[in-house]
């Protein structure tokens, strides 16, 4: 499988787990173990990760159904990517009252790997 397709099921994947319950996919007791989150989301917490999950979904439905480029969804993939590594450096070099540093860090390592193959792709 190419960047393409694995992008799809990663993006997919989060939007499904993260519009559906974001605490209990990635929260402090995770089914999947990996808790993003150290402590239970607000209100206003589970919104936003409601919000994001959503925004993922629509990226994939573009790329899926809606007639997005391959090379476009690529580079928005990859926009996202290299975009959110310094506000992931922010969750991992946290105090771990509120997210969890180890999670953080690997998601650090997941984006440079993924920026990097991407970059294979455009």
């Amino acid at each position: 499988m190419d960047y393409d397709g694995v992008m799809q099921i990663y993006f997919a994947m989060f939007g499904a787990t993260m519009t559906t319950s974001a605490e209990f996919f990635w929260g402090s007791k995770s089914i999947m173990m990996m808790p993003y989150m150290a402590i239970p989301m607000d209100p206003i917490g589970v919104f936003f990760t409601r919000i994001v999950g959503i925004c993922f979904l629509l990226l994939t439905l573009g790329r899926v159904m809606w007639g997005t480029p391959k090379d476009t969804f690529v580079k928005q993939t990859m926009g996202f990517h290299v975009g959110t590594i310094l506000p992931f450096i922010g969750a991992a070099m946290s105090d771990g009252k509120h997210m969890t540093p180890w999670v953080w860090m690997m998601q650090i390592g997941m984006n440079v790997a993924f920026a990097a193959w991407g970059s294979t792709q455009m």
